[in-house]
């Protein structure tokens, strides 16, 4: 089922799920970015919620 979330919306629920890392695990967490881009990466399935690079 799709939703329809304009940028601002979808933002603060990135912002609230990021708030909602309980601390211990934070805190295990070092050097980490997320990024909110329009488009999934050009190649990534069409279903694609998450993509990540780098070192696992």
């Amino acid at each position: 089922m799709p939703v329809d979330l304009d940028r601002p919306a979808f933002e603060q629920l990135v912002d609230r799920a990021l708030d909602g890392i309980p601390d211990e695990l934070a805190a295990l967490v070092d050097n980490l970015v997320v990024l909110v881009e329009e488009e999934p990466p050009e190649g990534s399935r069409p279903t694609c919620w998450g993509c990540t690079t780098g070192w696992p």
